[in-house]
């Protein structure tokens, strides 16, 4: 087994979550099992290196990538997040104190786009938005965790 590929313990977790596998009939290349895609799509994510990287053993980097963008557009890849994450949380593995997502958005301003500079204005306008950070609520994630036990 190499380095990212799925264990046996964890591949019989998400197997039952990803779409039938298909046979092709008549010509054609074969259809290449979920498995060697999963860890696949593993060895690119974990990695970090580019897709047409991804070594001959797990298949056409250009199959993995394809068949991940597809599971991910069908919400398949969120399902697998989900079902693992939701075990994970049953077994009391994740400790939802240190957890700390933020979900706020700032705008640029328009200088910052090119537009001319008008220093007095924007002095003001960096005033706003750093008071606005400051007074932001924070991230609501452990209210939404606590919410959803």
């Amino acid at each position: 087994m190499a380095r990212y590929d799925v264990p046996d313990e964890a591949w019989a977790l998400i197997s039952t979550l990803l779409p039938p596998e298909r046979n092709r009939v008549g010509g054609g290349r074969p259809y290449l099992e979920h498995r060697p895609v999963m860890n696949g799509i593993f060895w690119v994510l974990c990695s970090g290196a580019p897709w047409r990287d991804l070594p001959e053993r797990y298949g056409n980097w250009k199959t993995i990538y394809n068949r991940f963008n597809r599971w991910s557009k069908s919400g398949v890849i969120n399902s697998i997040f989900n079902k693992l994450l939701q075990i994970l949380d049953e077994n009391e593995l994740i400790d939802w104190d240190a957890i700390a997502l933020d979900g706020s958005n700032i705008r640029a301003l328009k200088a910052a786009a090119g537009a001319k500079k008008n220093t007095l204005m924007n002095s003001r306008i960096m005033g706003l938005v750093a008071l606005e950070v400051v007074l932001a609520p924070k991230s609501i994630w452990r209210q939404t965790a606590r919410g959803c036990r």
